[in-house]
């Protein structure tokens, strides 16, 4: 079987194998499926734009030629920024990484649910276990906050000065950026 375009042009093919092609109106490929299930796409403009092997891997490219993706059958996959540099990473086991377009990496989780994440300058932005404990800091690298799993808070001013705490039976305190006590609760109001 075979279909046309208007102009005359080949549209499409398939053969008794239930292998199948197309073409743009201007010629180019578009797709070529073959009976296994491998599988081929392309821009009009004639670039290759993502291939499909019958097993479930895949890729695909940027109108530039640069690689965005590639997916295994077995549940790993990557993507990239246009610029070439890593976009993300996912594995089967649970495991992603993710980077900001400069290349440098943004954050980090693991098959277990411990967590980092850092600023686009490189420094380390916050910390998360599977327990619960998290940390955080200023973009200037001083401590910005902390909590554990069991409720307890700290909060910093940007010059490491404490601003806040709170331990696990709700008494808060607060402390102005020169170091005085601004306010003190206990839990018993």
């Amino acid at each position: 079987r075979k279909g046309w375009y208007e102009n005359g042009q080949l549209e499409w093919e398939k053969d008794s194998k239930e292998n199948r092609k197309g073409w743009y109106m201007n010629g180019n490929p578009r797709f070529e499926i073959d009976s296994e299930g491998n599988e081929k796409r392309w821009n009009e403009d004639g670039q290759l734009q993502s291939e499909k092997d019958s097993e479930g891997n895949e890729k695909g490219w940027y109108e530039n030629g640069q690689l965005e993706y590639e997916k295994d059958s077995e549940g790993n996959e990557k993507y990239w920024h246009r610029n070439g540099n890593p976009r993300y990473e996912i594995d089967s086991e649970g495991n992603e990484k993710y980077w900001y377009m400069n290349g440098q990496l943004q954050s980090e989780k693991d098959s277990e649910g411990n967590r980092k994440g850092w600023y686009e300058n490189g420094q380390l932005e916050s910390e998360e276990d599977s327990k619960g404990n998290y940390k955080s800091w200023h973009e200037n690298g001083q401590l910005q906050s902390e909590e554990d799993s069991k409720g307890n808070y700290k909060r910093y001013y940007e010059n490491g000065q404490l601003q806040s705490e709170r331990d696990s039976k709700g008494n808060l305190k607060g402390w102005y950026k020169n170091g005085n006590l601004e306010y003190e609760e206990d839990s018993e109001g």
